[in-house]
């Protein structure tokens, strides 16, 4: 019963992932079709910019709510702590925007991005208490909600009027849109039927000093994501500084193939947080490294079809986008072979949550991240792209090695406390 309750909530995350990320691939097609890859570069900068604050300032509140099986605290606990953390996502990407060289066009595309990644982020909280409840049926129906309508506004925007500003307005419209007439409806009926408090927006004095604890032990979290998202964007800031924004829109229209795999793995992933959290006991330890050996095979098969999928089809795949796009086949494979080491590491920083290694994130992804910004100056201005995407190789094998070490480490030390006790 637990094993098809489990493929159940696998099936149907991945499946609205599924949808969701080919919406999000549309976004990137249309941009590539219907503008030029400087516009792309824009868009990309603007994530760049957008993405790791946001990350930072959602505190990984999802997997944190997903994990508190127990329910030791409320819902509207964490939708309002999320309301305070996205206010102020918007005004430090806000602030980033105004401090950039960038022409007026992509500082407005960086706040609408960052409005836009906030309306996001509540309904990412929403599928957060869903995952909690372990029914992740409601999770891909917003997820495919999502997929349905936001590509069809955007699509709009840029093909009338062939510019990111107006895609942006449309973006942040189909996000707004989705959040209060589909998942804002669906919890506050789930909640006021289980008996919790239903004023999710009714944000009083007192209810800061009743957040507060819970803001605090998940900030590091919020550093943690993060970095996570850095990484991934250190790359395109030197791209951006050394070969400017055709390469940059080269450059992230080849790495959105790394999406694709991610789906899977996130699925999984997400439908596993509360499983492994029950199995984390002295008790039941066996099962628990049976589950996470079977992920990481899962995820370790995932990064090898991939690559092969890139070596045999790549030049096919690219020639989507066009020409520019298809000429980087060579390092569309590298990019892929750092895709498949990631698979792996997305598994190990979901064990990391699990086990509550929270304090030690931060200094390994911060390294990850230092790493980074000393190796892309060498490589990106000598070698382009192709520097970029080995940096990222590189760096991955890295941060696997020591996620691992650090997960073995706490089993070990966990285990060596419950025999002495």
């Amino acid at each position: 019963m637990v094993r098809h309750r489990f493929s159940v909530n696998v099936a149907w995350t991945l499946g609205g992932n599924v949808l969701y990320a080919a919406g999000q691939w549309v976004l990137v097609v249309l941009l590539a079709r219907w503008t030029n890859p400087e516009a792309v570069g824009g868009f990309a900068l603007a994530l760049a910019v957008a993405a790791p604050v946001s990350l930072m300032f959602n505190m990984q509140l999802r997997a944190v709510i997903a994990a508190d099986v127990a329910g030791r605290r409320p819902f509207v606990d964490y939708f309002q702590a999320r309301l305070v953390s996205a206010a102020a996502a918007v005004a430090v990407a806000g602030m980033l925007a105004l401090l950039t060289r960038d022409s007026a066009s992509t500082r407005a595309v960086i706040v609408l991005v960052a409005l836009s990644k906030a309306a996001e982020s509540l309904s990412d909280i929403v599928q957060g208490q869903w995952q909690r409840m372990e029914d992740m049926r409601l999770v891909g129906k917003s997820l495919a909600v999502r997929a349905a309508c936001v590509p069809v506004l955007f699509a709009s925007a840029v093909i009338l009027t062939r510019t990111i500003v107006w895609g942006a307005v449309f973006l942040l419209a189909g996000s707004i849109g989705v959040f209060l007439l589909y998942d804002y409806p669906a919890v506050r009926r789930a909640i006021e039927a289980a008996g919790e408090r239903s004023g999710l927006f009714r944000l009083e004095f007192r209810r800061i000093a009743i957040i507060r604890p819970l803001i605090r032990m998940s900030a590091p979290l919020g550093v943690v994501a993060m970095l996570i998202s850095l990484n991934a964007s250190i790359p395109r800031y030197f791209i951006d500084a050394y070969r400017g924004k055709h390469d940059l829109g080269v450059f992230s229209a080849l790495a959105y193939f790394i999406v694709v795999g991610n789906l899977l793995v996130n699925s999984v992933g997400q439908s596993a947080i509360p499983r492994l959290a029950k199995l984390y006991r002295p008790a039941a330890l066996r099962e628990f490294l049976r589950a996470l050996f079977r992920l990481m095979a899962l995820s370790l098969g995932l990064g090898v079809l991939s690559l092969l999928i890139s070596i045999r089809f790549g030049r096919v795949l690219l020639a989507i986008y066009g020409d520019d796009y298809a000429a980087a086949y060579q390092v569309f494979v590298l990019i892929m072979a750092a895709a498949a080491i990631g698979y792996l590491i997305s598994v190990l920083n979901y064990t990391l949550n699990v086990i509550q290694a929270y304090a030690i994130q931060v200094p390994l992804f911060l390294g990850i991240s230092i790493l980074l910004a000393v190796v892309c100056p060498v490589v990106v201005p000598a070698y382009g792209i192709g520097g970029a995407a080995a940096a990222l190789l590189a760096t991955g094998v890295v941060q696997m090695i020591a996620s691992a070490a650090v997960i073995a480490c706490r089993i070990r030390k966990d285990r060596i406390q419950t025999l002495c006790s």
